[in-house]
């Protein structure tokens, strides 16, 4: 099992891996490493769960935890 500075490593050349490895069960493998699970919504990702070694990884905005967020307009538009 990873502690949190080889979590952290791996997360520093996860870009990398990923562009080198282009077969998708391949790529599941990685996420598999990170995530506990990855939950998938019309093709997009909508939440992970990260293993406890890379957890302070993705430690922020935690005052919202467990509350849904509103999304946010990407292309947002004067009002008319």
């Amino acid at each position: 099992m990873l502690d949190a500075s080889e979590a952290a490593a791996a997360l520093a050349n996860f870009g990398w891996c990923w562009d080198q490895e282009t077969d998708p069960s391949e790529r599941n493998k990685i996420l598999r490493l990170i995530f506990e699970q990855v939950t998938v919504d019309d093709g997009r990702i909508v939440t992970v769960t990260p293993r406890d070694a890379f957890l302070p990884n993705f430690q922020f905005g935690q005052e919202g935890r467990g509350k849904a967020r509103e999304r946010r307009d990407s292309n947002p538009r004067p009002p008319a």
